[in-house]
């Protein structure tokens, strides 16, 4: 899997986020961010970002992702997988959510700036948009499954494809992408 032609070590760097040690293991390791930058993937219409695969084991996944200027994802969670998204160039507004009285809303806004390292935790609710544009690379335990995205429009709760990224996809290309629907 991947399009990104290294031959960096994606399985060690996975066992170094299960183990918490990210961060040694990208001083030891730095990730290779020319390769990177030219494998990242252009978003598609309508998309936040585009979404390049590069690494999926039994231990976790690995997603490189370009953003679209100024464009939030929808609101989602990972499914079971907490992780990792290290920030390679851009600045980013990352919004986390609460359920209160049956309404998905902002709790808080955070403001980060690449090199930063974001953790991702199993369940949290959030979304992100890069201010002009951007770039991350998120390293997932395990893998995503049964993501889901909140459509806040049509008070829907969408569990998604494990190949789909954090968005409402359109009904047209809607390639069956969405696993199920329910209302909140």
């Amino acid at each position: 899997m991947g399009s990104v032609e290294t031959d960096y070590d994606w399985p060690a760097l996975l066992r170094s986020c299960h183990a918490g040690a990210l961060t040694s293991h990208l001083r030891r390791h730095p990730l290779p961010e020319v390769a990177l930058r030219r494998a990242a993937s252009e978003p598609a219409a309508g998309e936040p970002y585009g979404r390049a695969p590069v690494w999926r084991d039994d231990v976790g996944e690995v997603l490189l992702v370009k953003w679209r200027e100024d464009v939030y994802c929808a609101p989602h969670d990972h499914g079971e997988a907490s992780g990792f998204v290290q920030l390679l160039a851009g600045r980013f507004v990352e919004r986390l959510w609460r359920w209160r009285a049956g309404e998905l809303v902002v709790a808080n806004e955070t403001q980060h700036d690449a090199p930063t390292i974001l953790r991702v935790g199993a369940h949290g609710i959030h979304d992100m948009k890069a201010v002009g544009g951007g770039l991350g690379i998120h390293f997932y335990l395990p893998a995503i499954t049964g993501m889901k995205v909140f459509d806040r429009a049509r008070r829907e709760t969408l569990v998604v494809r494990d190949d789909c990224g954090a968005w409402i996809p359109a009904p047209e290309g809607d390639t069956g992408l969405v696993v199920s629907r329910a209302p909140f």
